[in-house]
């Protein structure tokens, strides 16, 4: 049995993973930024990393709250299509719906994350 969509699999876990990454990274961006530590143990590494000077205040909570909510939605959403994408491959299903499922759920979940 040849798993034709295997790398497609492999590609689109990587994008969700690289989705993901940015969306922590940009998180750590605003936490520092706005000295929004979710930790005393954070704020005490973080703090001498902090930007100084002005900072633009326009509801930095309201930004980090949209960031936890966009990790959660990835958390309860990502992993259940990862394993039936994966069913999908080892049940060998047609190459060209695969790349079709995969490929739009991809960006559908990267367009979810930016808007």
């Amino acid at each position: 049995m040849e798993f034709s969509l295997l790398p497609y699999w492999v590609l689109m876990c990587v994008a969700l993973f690289a989705k993901s990454l940015a969306l922590a990274c940009y998180q750590v961006v605003i936490r520092i930024r706005y000295r929004l530590y979710a930790t005393p143990e954070d704020k005490s590494l973080f703090q001498r990393f902090a930007l100084k000077g002005e900072r633009d205040m326009s509801n930095p909570q309201a930004k980090l709250q949209r960031i936890e909510k966009c990790w959660q939605n990835d958390f309860e959403s990502i992993p259940i299509v990862v394993f039936i994408a994966l069913g999908f491959v080892l049940l060998d299903g047609p190459l060209n719906w695969g790349m079709c499922y995969f490929s739009v759920y991809t960006i559908a979940r990267i367009c979810h994350t930016l808007f």
